[in-house]
């Protein structure tokens, strides 16, 4: 009998993160998910340094091995929660998994953020700014976005003294600053008076990189 002994890959492997944390993932699971992870594995090696934040990449973890997303993610309501949720779409994209999870977890962020009548105007810069980092442009997320700026229930803020102003303005920015601040205001303030549907509540297919033409599950 010749040859050496042959290198397998073993059943987890350590995911080192930027931040010195670790997280222990099954082989398996994240190559099938993540053709990323899958070129960097060959050959098989016992830890990886990833690129990627460790909370949203332990959402993607746990995702691998139950099938769905934590309460954390499903019950999020606090700005906190809201970090988490980016920083697991922000794995994903990095890690180019499948449009699955990227979809659940934006559907995820939609309802944290989507009845905003209880926020002040800073909480809204604040949701806006880190959306805004988080999805490319003219991203299912990036159109969220937009058509909440303009047609979100803002009950507190808007008697906030410089609302319409704060908001037209992230608007304008949302829109990557091709509109003038007063177009954005009007946008605002006349979409408001039609008081039309509010497209996340009808079908959010729109908003998911599946497309339309596949549906949701």
């Amino acid at each position: 009998m010749g040859g050496g002994v042959q290198w397998k890959q073993p059943l987890a492997i350590r995911i080192l993160h930027p931040n010195g944390g670790l997280t222990m993932v099954f082989v398996h699971a994240i190559t099938k998910a993540s053709p990323v992870v899958r070129g960097m594995l060959e050959p098989p090696k016992q830890e990886l340094r990833l690129n990627v934040p460790q909370e949203g990449f332990e959402v993607l973890s746990e995702w691998l091995l139950r099938g769905v997303l934590d309460k954390r993610c499903t019950q999020a309501g606090t700005m906190a929660d809201l970090h988490r949720l980016c920083k697991a779409y922000e794995a994903g994209v990095i890690l180019e998994v499948e449009s699955g999870f990227l979809d659940k977890v934006l559907d995820c962020i939609i309802d944290c953020v989507a009845e905003a009548d209880h926020l002040t105007i800073s909480d809204i810069q604040h949701i806006a700014h880190a959306l805004i980092k988080t999805f490319e442009e003219e991203s299912g997320g990036q159109q969220f976005l937009r058509a909440w700026l303009i047609l979100g229930n803002m009950e507190r803020a808007k008697h906030e003294v410089g609302f319409g102003k704060a908001i037209a303005r992230l608007i304008q920015r949302a829109s990557g600053d091709i509109f003038p601040l007063s177009y954005c205001r009007r946008l605002r303030e006349t979409s408001r008076d039609r008081n039309e549907e509010l497209s996340w509540v009808v079908d959010r297919c729109d908003y998911h990189l599946h497309g339309p033409e596949e549906g949701c599950e």
